[in-house]
C-alpha cells in the first residue's frame, strides 16, 4: 500500500475506530494507544496481509480484538462504587466503612471473576449505558446472546455480594 492510500485511510479512519474503542475502554490514552498500535501493526503487516482483505472491516477487527486483549490481560483499571444506605449505621461510622470497603472489594473479584466477553458486555452496558441492541451490535453478536451474558455477570455478581451481606448481617447480630 503506497503511503498516499496508508495516510487516507487513517486520516478517514481513526476518529471512527477511537470511538470503537472508547465504549470498551474508558481511558481516552488506552483508546488513542490501541488504534496507533492497530495502524502500525496493519503498516508493517501489509505486505502479508491478503490484498482482497477490505481494509476497513481489517482495522475495526483488529481493534475490537485489541481492545478484548487489553481487558483480558488485566490492563484496564475501573473503580465500581456503591452506596448503601443502612438504619443500623450513620454515614461515618465504623460499620458503614467496613461494609462499603467489603462491599466494594466482593464486587471487585465478582468483576475479576467474569468471563471476558461477559464483562465486556457488563461494562458496555452499565458503564457505558449501551442498549442490549447497541452492544450487539458492537459486538456482532444477537441481542439474545448479550441478554445471557448480563443475566450470568448479574447472577456471579449476586452471589459474590450475598456473601458479604451474610457475613456483615451475622456481625451485626452479635452487637
Amino acid at each position: 500500500m503506497e503511503a498516499q492510500k496508508f495516510e487516507a485511510l487513517f486520516t478517514s479512519l481513526y476518529s471512527p475506530l477511537c470511538r470503537l474503542a472508547y465504549r470498551l475502554l474508558p481511558h481516552k490514552g488506552d483508546v488513542e494507544d490501541v488504534v496507533q498500535d492497530v495502524f502500525i501493526r496493519f503498516y508493517h503487516r501489509q505486505t502479508r496481509i491478503e490484498a482482497d482483505v477490505d481494509a476497513k472491516a481489517y482495522l475495526y477487527r483488529s481493534v475490537y480484538n485489541a481492545c478484548l486483549s487489553k481487558i483480558e490481560a488485566g490492563q484496564k483499571t475501573q473503580f465500581y462504587t456503591i452506596e448503601l444506605n443502612h438504619d443500623l449505621a450513620g454515614p461515618d461510622s465504623a460499620e458503614t466503612g467496613i461494609l462499603l470497603e467489603e462491599t466494594s472489594q466482593a464486587i471487585e473479584a465478582g468483576l475479576n471473576a467474569l468471563p471476558p466477553v461477559c464483562r465486556t458486555v457488563f461494562d458496555l452496558s452499565r458503564n457505558e449505558g449501551l442498549s442490549y441492541k447497541e452492544i450487539a451490535h458492537t459486538l456482532d453478536i444477537s441481542p439474545k446472546t448479550v441478554e445471557g451474558h448480563m443475566s450470568k455477570a448479574l447472577e456471579i455478581l449476586r452471589k459474590y455480594v450475598l456473601v458479604i451481606m451474610a457475613s456483615f448481617s451475622a456481625f451485626l447480630c452479635c452487637f
